[in-house]
């Protein structure tokens, strides 16, 4: 095989669940991975269905999918030196197209709108060890994820798709309008330092 394609691989990973008897739960994921001494890529791909709740008497399904885009870019295959972290996440939770019901009455925005998209880039140093090869690094990265557009809970709070809420239960929702039923999409950003020492 040529070497350039030894680092090649696929991998899938697929499993079928029930919440009970008529209720699915499966998950398929997907990927592609590369592995070379000047850098790692990867590709995952990510479907999954669920029906554990029901409106009324008509229960449904709930299908998600997303797909997941990363590389380590490094100065060779003794690890040791500069190592880079790119990353992207796009993740739909729910892919029906159906308009999300609140309080108002005025919504416009359907579940599929409620995606999350992730950005992580970072960079590493590996220490060298005298006895040879890293045992020590230290990473520097930032995190950036955004959601789709808030939405009224049902105890009075506001909540983003990530159920993290923006106002607390006893606070007043901000109000909504015909034109702006929903609030802004919140966004989350983190700086980070992390320190890795193996012995």
């Amino acid at each position: 095989m040529d070497p350039m394609l030894r680092g090649l691989r696929v991998h899938v990973f697929y499993d079928k669940d029930s919440y009970q008897t008529d209720a699915e739960r499966t998950r398929l994921i997907g990927a592609l991975t590369f592995e070379h001494q000047y850098v790692n890529i990867a590709f995952q791909y990510l479907t999954a269905k669920d029906q554990g709740t029901a409106l009324g008497a008509t229960p449904f399904k709930r299908e998600g999918r997303g797909y997941s885009i990363w590389a380590t870019p490094k100065q060779g295959a003794g690890n040791v030196g500069w190592e880079g972290l790119l990353r992207y996440d796009h993740l739909v939770p729910d892919t029906r197209n159906a308009i999300i019901p609140e309080p108002t009455g005025l919504s416009t925005v359907t579940y599929e709108q409620q995606e999350r998209n992730r950005v992580i880039v970072g960079v590493a140093y590996w220490f060298p060890h005298p006895a040879g090869g890293a045992t020590a690094a230290i990473l520097f990265d930032f995190d950036g994820l955004t959601t789709g557009p808030g939405v009224p809970s049902a105890t009075g709070g506001v909540v983003g798709v990530g159920g993290i809420g923006t106002a607390a239960p006893s606070q007043a929702n901000p109000a909504l309008t015909s034109t702006n039923p929903f609030l802004p999409t919140p966004s989350f950003r983190t700086f980070s330092i992390h320190g890795l020492l193996n012995f």
